[in-house]
């Protein structure tokens, strides 16, 4: 897994991108000064982060994600854990739009600043 910095239409400040062609996911958070997300769970949101001028920083560290840039919902549930060193997104049943299920776990050691 990598870290990736989404630059698509402001849609989430930081970003994880893992699979192999062509299972290749990226997962976007809305984070606070792009931070890194912290451990909880987070729930999918439909095609993209609300980026109107007032929202755009209310919804920031609302625990929502974004998967593949249209193929989360409403439904979809991720669970992060941070500890500091390392981020490691779970899968558990996650249904996609297009019906896939993913189920797993990946991680990624945070690079020192």
């Amino acid at each position: 897994m990598t870290i990736t910095d989404p630059n698509c239409c402001d849609e989430g400040n930081i970003g994880f991108r893992f699979g192999i062609w062509p299972d290749i996911f990226q997962i976007n958070f809305n984070e606070l000064n792009g931070g890194y997300p912290k451990t909880g769970q987070y729930f999918g949101i439909d095609y993209a982060f609300d980026l109107t001028h007032i929202q755009r920083e209310l919804v920031k560290s609302t625990n929502q994600v974004l998967i593949d840039n249209s193929d989360s919902t409403a439904e979809t549930e991720l669970f992060v854990n941070n500890d500091g060193e390392r981020i490691t997104l779970i899968f558990c049943n996650m249904k996609l739009r297009n019906g896939d299920v993913i189920n797993g776990k990946v991680s990624v050691i945070i690079p020192a600043n």
